[in-house]
């Protein structure tokens, strides 16, 4: 199936993680543009703060070429708006080193404007 369109939230992360690592790579920068990047860039509404999250991390490993692109720069914006808006809710000073990772980064969320949470498994639908 279509991962960037699967119900599953860990799918359509995992979408985004995939695409970086083939722009990482340099390879099939065509089928990125026309294809894969069209479908990603849709995931910056997602619902599920990690995916857009995951989405932020993706348009920034593209080539300059393609991060350039005026779709991407407006999405960049916004994500690392949303981004800046979340570091600075957040204080984790006061979170136990072990869980600082998993807190980081929060889990299934409506918008930026929830509170993260921590937890599941990928498979849960959003």
């Amino acid at each position: 199936g279509d991962l960037a369109a699967s119900r599953h939230f860990g799918r359509r992360q995992s979408f985004c993680t995939a695409l970086a690592a083939i722009a990482r790579e340099g390879a099939l920068r065509d089928v990125i543009a026309a294809d894969l990047l069209p479908r990603a860039l849709a995931l910056a509404d997602d619902p599920v703060t990690n995916v857009r999250w995951a989405l932020r991390r993706t348009l920034h490993s593209m080539p300059a070429e393609l991060r350039g692109a005026e779709r991407v720069a407006a999405a960049l914006v916004v994500l690392d708006d949303e981004e800046a808006t979340w570091g600075s809710m957040v204080d984790y000073s006061a979170v136990p080193p072990e869980a600082t990772a998993a807190a980081a980064a929060p889990a299934e969320s409506g918008r930026a404007d929830s509170t993260p949470s921590v937890g599941g498994t990928g498979d849960e639908e959003a």
